[in-house]
Formats: C-alpha cells, sequence, structure tokens
C-alpha cells in the first residue's frame, strides 16, 4: 500500500496521469489511473491499491491551479489464471462496492494477455487505457525463483504498459551466504527417501540422494550458523527500459541468465551477528565475538548456502525508498512471508584456518524451464578443494515455464 501511495503521488507532480475537469459543489479535478494487478490471487494486493487511492484522496487533498482540489478515480484490473481464485474476486466484486464500481477481473495467464478480451482491449486500445502502475507479488525466497522476470516480461512485452508505467517492485536483488547446518544437510539427505511423485504416496520411487542434494529448499532455519556476510549475486529490474526504445520493444531479446562468482572471507568482527542466516543482523553478537579470534584459527564446516533477497518497492528523487527484505543485513523487522532458499552441497567442505570459500552460482534458461546451477571452491594459497556442480542442465530440479 505505501509503495502504491508513493508511485501515485509522484504520477500526480509529474503531470503523467490524465484529468478530467468536473463542475460540482466540490469543484474537483478527476485524475484517472489505470493500476495492473499482475498475480491477484484473492485479493490482497487489489485492495492495497484501493486503499492506498483512499487514503490519498482523503488525507493528501491538493490544490490544483489554486482552485480545484483532485480526486483519484482508480480502475484497478486484476490478472489472474486460477478458476477458484477467480471465482473468489468475483465473490468480492459482488460483495463490496468500491471493488464493484473499480475493479475488472481477467482469467488468464498475464503472460499471454492478448488471448483476454479485457487486456486485448487496453493492448489494442488508445495510450490512456494502458496501465500507469503494475502491482505483482511474485518474488521467492531467492527473488527470482518463482519466475518473476519471465512473468513480469511478458507483461512488458504484451505492450499493456504506458511509457511512463512503473512496476511495484521495481527491482530485487538475490544475496548468498554460506551456511553451517549438519541439520540441514542431513534432512535434505533424507528427503532421498521421499517418493519422487507426490501422488504416488508411500510406496513410491525414491528419488534418489542425487536428486535430493541436487535441490534447492526452502528453509524456516534453526539450527544453522552464518558467519559469512552475504553477497550480492545478481538483480532485475522492472520495466526493462533501453535507450530510444519504447517500453514493448525494450523487451525484444531479453536475457534472463544470471552467473555470478562470489569469494567470503572469515570476518570475527561479525562473526556470529548473522545468526542462523534468518532475522536481522545482530550487532551485540558481533561485538562479542569480536573479542574472539577464534574463529578465524579453527576449521569450518559448510554445508551448503542460504539464498535471500533485498527488494525495492518503488523509490524516486521525490519521495522515499520502500523496501522489503529478508538479507540478513537489511532485513525487515516483522518479516515472515519468506524464508531463505538452501541449495545444499552433495558433500560438506571443510574450510581450514585462513581459507576462503567461493561460490559460483547460474541461472539458467531454455525454452521451456528455469534452473539453478552452482558448486563451490575452499582457496588458500591454492585451490584445496572443490565440490561437485550441482544440477547440471536442470537434471534434478527446475521451474517449467
Amino acid at each position: 500500500r505505501q509503495a502504491v501511495e508513493l508511485a501515485l503521488q509522484d504520477k500526480i507532480k509529474l503531470g503523467q496521469l490524465r484529468t478530467e475537469a468536473v463542475s460540482n459543489e466540490s469543484n474537483n479535478t478527476i485524475i484517472h489511473c489505470n493500476i495492473l494487478v499482475v498475480g491477484a490471487g484473492r485479493g490482497p494486493l487489489v485492495n492495497a491499491s484501493l486503499t492506498a487511492v483512499k487514503n490519498i484522496n482523503e488525507n493528501n487533498q491538493k490544490v490544483l491551479g489554486g482552485v480545484s482540489t483532485f480526486a483519484i478515480q482508480p480502475r484497478v484490473v486484476a490478472v489472474e489464471k486460477n478458476l477458484s481464485a477467480v471465482l473468489f474476486l468475483h465473490s468480492l466484486k459482488l460483495r463490496h462496492s468500491d471493488w464493484n464500481t473499480s475493479v475488472d477481473i481477467a482469467e488468464c495467464d498475464m503472460r499471454t494477455a492478448e488471448k483476454d478480451p479485457l487486456l486485448s482491449k487496453m493492448i489494442h486500445g488508445d495510450d490512456s487505457e494502458k496501465a500507469d502502475i503494475v502491482v505483482s507479488e511474485l518474488l521467492g525466497s531467492f527473488g527470482d525463483n518463482e519466475l518473476s522476470p519471465e512473468c513480469l516480461d511478458g507483461v512488458q512485452g504484451s505492450g499493456l504498459m504506458r511509457e511512463t508505467c512503473v512496476s511495484i517492485p521495481q527491482s530485487y536483488t538475490s544475496y548468498l551466504a554460506p551456511v553451517t547446518s549438519m541439520r540441514l544437510h542431513s534432512e535434505a539427505q533424507a528427503h532421498a527417501f521421499f517418493p519422487s511423485n507426490a501422488v504416488e504416496g508411500p510406496g513410491g520411487k525414491p528419488c534418489g540422494v542425487l536428486h535430493a542434494m541436487e535441490t534447492p529448499y526452502v528453509v524456516r532455519t534453526h539450527a544453522a550458523s552464518q558467519i559469512y556476510e552475504e553477497k550480492i549475486c545478481w538483480e532485475f529490474s522492472h520495466p526493462v527500459k533501453k535507450h530510444d526504445m519504447s517500453v514493448k520493444d525494450s523487451i525484444l531479446d531479453i536475457d534472463n541468465e544470471r552467473r555470478a562468482q562470489t569469494v567470503f572471507k572469515i570476518d570475527s568482527g561479525k562473526g556470529a551477528a548473522f545468526g542462523c542466516g534468518y532475522g536481522n543482523c545482530d550487532n551485540k553478537l558481533s561485538t562479542i565475538t569480536s573479542r574472539n579470534s577464534s574463529m578465524e584459527s579453527n576449521c569450518n564446516t559448510i554445508h551448503g548456502f542460504l539464498g535471500s533477497f533485498h527488494c525495492i518497492l518503488y523509490q524516486s528523487s521525490r519521495s522515499e525508498k520502500s523496501i522489503i527484505s529478508i538479507a540478513p543485513t537489511t532485513f525487515s523487522t516483522g518479516m515472515f512471508s519468506w524464508f531463505p532458499l538452501y541449495f545444499p552441497l552433495r558433500e560438506p567442505l571443510i574450510v581450514p584456518p585462513g581459507s576462503d570459500v567461493k561460490a559460483n552460482i547460474w541461472r539458467k534458461c531454455d525454452s521451456t524451464r528455469v534452473w539453478y546451477e552452482w558448486c563451490a571452491e575452499i582457496i588458500g594459497d591454492n585451490v584445496l578443494s572443490i565440490s561437485h556442480l550441482h544440477n547440471p542442465n536442470g537434471r534434478s530440479c527446475f521451474v517449467r515455464l
């Protein structure tokens, strides 16, 4: 809601919304705004958008030209492909007056908007029909692991956005950090004995150790220790904009593959400050551990990596920044919607004193799938040990487009 309010206020200041003068008792100017909610689910983002508009209309009345006050008149288009969720959205539209007057519902995949009559009209209509703001909640624990880039690129490529359209979120950055946790490692191994297909039941065929240890897991970490500060892997921003190209054409030949190579050095000044890898970085703990240099003189064991994200919902030079994050150094207090993504190592790696951990991770795509590959090295004066390459060509785990 806060991010939508900030975006609307900026667009009003910049004159990017269509206005209509109305002669009535309050002498209002009506400002029309099209908000496209993609992946609407059961409506929380639609409610947040309507609440943001209501707050601005009630609390932030401004004088236009010294005479008229404005009122925003929203048109919210909720895009959802799940039939059960669509039925629920229609029930909300029947029960609530603000939904009935301001919300339209499109049942389709956001990447194939052309097939829906309502969205097709927006695409082929004039500029006033297109979206001023696109709102989504497609983030995964690693930022992009639930196909947010591919989905939002599909919206942009369909031609639903105005040239001045903004996306909420605007950008999200993926982070990675080594983790020490025998419990996480053993529980990942235990998945080797679970059925490879959920419909097979207890008697199903086990998926095997290789499959289990090449699959990332969303975990609420407890018995774990992240003794290295998380580091940036990559970033995605929306909408994609290229110089001298329209918003729609900017998405042509987009490449959503990524690669990151990061080196982690032990830092006794922070040490246990990152705790289990989920929650705020505790500076009090870093003060305590900085007095004990044993971390740098003892061996550590790495059982895998924890993935997290830092997301900028909205920012501009004219307003404050709105963010959400599960990265320990920028953790959003009270955040309980996402947990870290655990990338296991098939065999734990021993990190001798004075050695560093080098992580390599890839985000790979083909015409039908997206997957991650990862490996690790222990670096001293030379390479001391190296892990297997995990999940090459998405053989064990992938997300289908």
